[in-house]
């Protein structure tokens, strides 16, 4: 069955300001209902709720360096506390489809409850 609605995410475990970026791990990701049957090598994973940092760009593929520094420059200056679950950029499109060719996205920093 073809679901229009899944999420497309993009995990990252690592901090690429402390990690090598060929040790880095990243998961492509796609929602899909509860109970969907997998086999490897796609895997199952339940991203942990609780409260993030959300900061939405409309970007083009070069802008994204850009938008995370930006992203971690608020998250700095607002003194949150990050959650040790992993970053992950949530896409609400396909830059192909889009007249300029950007990204409409959002970076999603966990932060501890408070």
């Amino acid at each position: 069955e073809h679901m229009t609605s899944a999420a497309v995410l993009a995990l990252y475990w690592d901090d690429p300001q402390i990690t090598p970026a060929d040790k880095c791990r990243t998961d492509a990701c796609i929602s899909v209902p509860p109970g969907t049957a997998v086999e490897d090598p796609v895997a199952l994973q339940t991203i942990g709720g609780g409260p993030y940092l959300v900061c939405s760009f409309e970007i083009t593929s070069e802008g994204f360096a850009q938008a995370w520094q930006e992203a971690y420059d608020h998250f700095m200056s607002n003194q949150y506390e990050g959650d040790e679950k992993p970053c992950y950029e949530l896409y609400h499109n396909d830059a192909s489809d889009h007249p300029e060719g950007e990204w409409l996205v959002d970076i999603c920093i966990p932060l501890k409850d408070q």
